[in-house]
């Protein structure tokens, strides 16, 4: 793998935003002198309309809209309560659907801008949460189906977590130069996609994803196009094939029945059959400056997912000491989120170290400014994250980065999804 300050900027960018560089009516008003106040109380589209005043001193009558406030002043427009996922107060009723969700969460202000809909959580956790890290409801997604929601540590696999958009310098400590990055607010896997997760996606694959499909909606071009259908296997066994052909038997993850080893990360997928697996899930790989974003936690600008702190044992999994043993074998390799003291700002847990991640971008020199963008333009090589559980402890920086063909799978690299609102 190259470490980014020996790869050249050769692509061209695109992508950035989606172009290529990659009260009701008034109130019923009583008449003067008690006469019917009823035609200035018609039916309006009021929130809640208010009920009509008294009449004036001396009048004998209210009229009949004096004290009535009309047939529609009272009802009020009901969707206004809260946009989907956003919520009031408590928007409940109006806004626990998210982007094609289940439940948000009670109060409604536990979803951050839809982001409550399937399987994610806002950053104060839903009220199907398992823990108050903003995890979504377990068994949403597809790759969760029949699971209880408490295998990875207690949590769901599938729990996504709300990153609140920003501004950061893509590339700060490690590129030069850097880019003053915008990213839009997203969700972000919790932890990197497990081997029982993928096992559920072999058993529905029936090959390659629509055209189009996967795809981050503020990047043009970024789905799945139709010219890479050849480099998906057409089932389940010619994938499962390829973990042999790529790591050999000793060190995938993948086995052939399910074991104690399905909260394992999966490893030796290539780059077209984590893209398949994150479309097939409701979701899409992240671009490599949301998954710098979420590392560095955003604004803060952080050397490591949980700071500043030197890496060790205690915090991640890198170095072939996950059993704490020297030497290179399937022992290091740790379920997902075993180092949680390694946790990033938001919640994600691994993010350096186990594995390193695959993300969208072909690997290519950052643009001065970026806002949403990705490197999506034809390229040999893409980028992965986050270093792995073999790596030495100065690759695990939040903001390191390295690249590798997309056809071949390796027993490091691993990866996890993310979603839009």
């Amino acid at each position: 793998m190259k470490s980014r300050n020996l790869i050249t900027a050769a692509l061209i960018l695109v992508g950035c935003g989606g172009s290529k560089f990659s009260a009701g009516g008034a109130d019923n008003q009583a008449g003067a002198g008690g006469t019917a106040a009823a035609s200035a109380g018609s039916n309006g589209s009021p929130v809640s309309g208010t009920a009509g005043e008294e009449g004036p001193a001396g009048g004998t009558d209210t009229g009949t809209g004096g004290t009535d406030t009309g047939t529609g002043g009272s009802a009020g427009k009901p969707g206004q309560a809260g946009h989907p996922g956003k919520g009031g107060s408590a928007a409940a009723s109006a806004g626990d659907s998210g982007v094609g969700g289940s439940s948000a969460g009670s109060s409604g202000t536990s979803a951050m801008a839809g982001l409550g809909g399937s399987n994610v959580g806002g950053s104060g956790g839903g009220q199907t949460a398992s823990s108050g890290a903003g995890g979504g409801p377990a068994g949403t997604s597809p790759s969760c189906k029949s699971a209880t929601g408490t295998e990875c540590q207690g949590d769901s696999c599938c729990t996504a977590i709300a990153v609140p958009g920003g501004s950061f310098t893509f590339g700060g400590t490690v590129v030069t130069p850097t880019s003053a990055a915008t990213i839009a607010s997203f969700a972000l896997d919790k932890f990197e996609v497990t081997v029982g997760r993928f096992r559920r996606f072999l058993a529905a694959y029936s090959g390659p994803p629509l055209s189009g499909s996967g795809a981050n909606q503020l990047i043009t071009g970024s789905g799945w196009q139709s010219s890479w259908n050849g480099s998906l296997p057409s089932d389940s066994p010619g994938i499962i094939a390829g973990f042999t052909s790529n790591c050999g038997s000793g060190l995938r993850t993948w086995t052939d029945a399910a074991s104690q080893g399905e909260q394992l990360p999966i490893n030796c997928v290539t780059w077209y059959e984590a893209f398949a697996f994150c479309a097939w899930d409701g979701a899409r790989l992240p671009t490599e400056a949301e998954w710098e974003y979420a590392a560095v936690g955003g604004d803060q600008g952080r050397t490591f997912p949980w700071g500043e702190t030197n890496p060790s044992a205690s915090i991640a999994n890198y170095g072939c000491l996950g059993d704490t043993i020297a030497g290179c074998k399937l022992a290091d390799i740790l379920a997902v989120g075993s180092e949680p003291a390694g946790v990033g700002r938001w919640g994600h847990q691994d993010l350096s170290g186990s594995m390193w991640e695959y993300v969208l971008d072909f690997s290519a020199a950052y643009p001065p400014t970026c806002a949403n963008c990705a490197n999506v333009s034809a390229g040999g090589n893409r980028v992965q994250r986050g270093g792995s559980w073999r790596t030495a402890g100065d690759t695990l920086r939040a903001a390191d980065h390295t690249a590798a063909l997309t056809t071949v799978g390796a027993d490091s690299v691993g990866f996890r999804c993310a979603r839009t609102p």
